[in-house]
């Protein structure tokens, strides 16, 4: 048996490569792209237009770089260098009325494992990105279960450490990702990590790393990850700007001396910080943006796919 994951296309139907599109309110998805050459093409964001016209005309299949708009009447474009085929991670909760086309996973059955095991690998595979799918198509049943397994208890021993240090953030029960508010580590518009930002982080960094640098993990551990994201009001480029001194912010703290990590060393060995402006929105059930959700750090990490 083979898990397929699927994710139909509704705002995009091209033959090529696709990047995210956000906008969960625009009544009508068309574009004018004007003179630019064939090529890339990239995500849209854009904020409550009613309209946006379009036609791609005969532009040739290939790359897709990135459209932004925030409520303005022309559209500004920027050219990515996104290879044939290439998808880029798509996070909304929930996407909305956009469905996007993820293509189809050859993800492997597991082989010699309990019940528990499997459901949980079930739903991991749920909340892995393209890359990740990608890597997991690629081992064999024996290699998944060995991932599967390592991930489980992973984050077994994580819960378990949360609970003994009274670490309070949303977590991911499958991929282990902590989701932090920005009002708890900073003030409004600044990046700087507030005392009592470092207070909510202190616990929890002590916690995940406590965990992920034993013996039995660290060597699987490709990266623990620090990212920050924005809500949509103001440019994308301010809030590309403030995600990523705000990622950046918290990672200067995880490697001080303050935050108390045990193993820092190891800590700044696999430690990455970005920021992903409004990229990758929350969205309430009836389908408009969570601003204070979205305003968010989450903290993760990757483990090395096949050992």
């Amino acid at each position: 048996m083979r898990n397929e994951i699927r994710i139909t296309a509704v705002a995009c139907a091209l033959s090529l490569c696709l990047l995210p599109v956000h906008g969960p309110r625009a009544s009508a998805l068309e574009s004018s792209l004007g003179d630019y050459e064939p090529g890339e093409i990239g995500s849209i964001h854009f904020d409550g237009l009613g309209e946006i016209s379009s036609g791609l005309g005969d532009y040739e299949t290939g790359e897709i770089g990135s459209i932004d708009s925030d409520g303005l009447g022309e559209i500004s474009s920027g050219l990515g260098d996104y290879e044939t085929g290439e998808i880029a991670g798509i996070d909304a909760e929930p996407l909305g009325d956009i469905e996007v086309d993820l293509g189809e996973y050859d993800v492997p059955e597991l082989t010699g494992v309990d019940g528990e095991i499997e459901a949980f690998y079930s739903e991991l595979v749920g909340y892995l990105d393209h890359d990740q799918l990608t890597q997991l198509a690629g081992l064999t049943p024996i290699e998944a279960a060995d991932l599967a397994t390592l991930q489980h208890d992973l984050i077994g021993d994580l819960t378990d450490a949360f609970a003994a240090l009274g670490v309070d953030v949303a977590f991911n029960p499958y991929t282990g990702t902590a989701r932090v508010d920005a009002s708890l580590l900073y003030a409004v518009d600044k990046y700087e990590v507030t005392e009592a930002g470092k207070a909510v982080l202190r616990p929890l960094m002590q916690a995940y790393c406590s965990v992920l640098a034993q013996d039995k993990y660290r060597d699987r551990i490709s990266a623990v990850t620090v990212t920050g994201h924005t809500d949509s009001s103001g440019s994308h480029e301010y809030n590309q700007t403030l995600s990523e001194r705000r990622a950046q912010a918290v990672y200067d703290f995880c490697l001080s001396e303050e935050c108390g990590v045990a193993d820092s060393a190891w800590l700044a060995q696999v430690l990455t910080a970005e920021g992903r402006s409004y990229d990758e929105l929350i969205y309430g059930p009836d389908g408009a943006e969570d601003k204070a959700a979205s305003r968010r750090v989450e903290i993760g990490f990757r483990i090395k796919m096949g050992g």
